[in-house]
């Protein structure tokens, strides 16, 4: 999936500006645009008071603490004063290195940000229905693992709220693909975006390059050395042929434009089909 809007409430993604289906709350902006990826950066890092000391913390980390003073180094004189001297020289060059790595370090870990919370979307007044995936898998975007739906989650371990760390969500189907309910019903999942959730106890780490790489071009780099999307950890999930699953969305009957008639004057064979918001869960 080709992103190109993100929900500021939630941080999902979707391939064009349109409402986020978890409420009026939830804020979609172009990813398109500077004024959007300006929105993403003020929901990010903060107002701009707040960004302007966070790129002075950054400065600082990047450059370290100045060098420490050397006037206790002893001036060489004879052999045994020029091995002290060498002995006192590389102590103090080594201890400023070291106090210079850890200031940095802390520095840099007060560079904090805002991210949205992990959730499962549940539509009011919808009946979850439960059954088997089935379908040709695609291979999914990040571990190329195969799949009939995937999700992904890029988050980060330096949230001001440790509970609120996720800067990125998408989940999608690559094509379309089946759910055989226990029922026997057989329901029809559309291509494309839907709600389903990379969780932690299932979700597969993924490398962060290619996580990062696969962000809209836009995004991959810094406003003024602030991340669009400063994530340290990237999690894919995926819904195989065979898993169970738990499928919420209001179904439609509809013309089954893939079938073959048996002839042109045969009734066109329809297809239960889930209707968006699909929210999908495994079991």
């Amino acid at each position: 999936m080709h992103a190109a809007a993100i929900c500021l409430a939630c941080r999902t993604a979707f391939p064009s500006p349109r409402p986020c289906d978890a409420g009026p709350d939830h804020v979609v902006v172009d990813l398109t645009t500077d004024e959007g990826r300006l929105r993403l950066v003020e929901e990010t890092w903060g107002p701009l008071a707040r960004r302007r000391r966070l790129r002075r913390l950054i400065g600082r980390g990047a450059t370290g603490s100045p060098p420490a003073h050397m006037d206790d180094v002893p001036t060489a004189i004879g052999p045994v004063s020029t091995l002290r001297f060498v002995a006192s020289f590389v102590e103090a060059i080594s201890t400023t290195i070291a106090d210079s790595l850890t200031e940095a370090r802390i520095l840099l870990r007060l560079v904090r940000c805002h991210g949205a919370r992990s959730h499962g979307l549940s539509p009011k007044g919808v009946r979850p229905l439960y059954g088997v995936a089935e379908g040709q898998p695609a291979r999914s975007p990040l571990c190329r693992r195969p799949c009939l739906a995937y999700a992904i989650a890029l988050s980060t371990d330096r949230a001001v709220d440790r509970d609120a760390d996720v800067l990125w969500r998408e989940a999608a189907a690559p094509h379309d693909f089946d759910v055989r309910l226990d029922d026997g019903r057989l329901v029809r999942v559309p291509a494309g975006p839907l709600w389903f959730e990379a969780d932690h106890p299932t979700a597969r780490h993924a490398d962060v390059v290619r996580a990062h790489d696969r962000l809209p071009v836009d995004l991959r780099g810094a406003d003024r050395d602030l991340l669009y999307v400063p994530f340290d950890e990237a999690l894919e999930e995926v819904v195989r042929p065979g898993d169970r699953v738990v499928l919420t969305a209001d179904l439609r009957r509809v013309e089954d434009a893939t079938a073959i008639r048996d002839s042109p004057r045969a009734p066109a064979p329809s297809v239960v089909v889930a209707a968006a918001p699909v929210v999908l869960r495994k079991m």
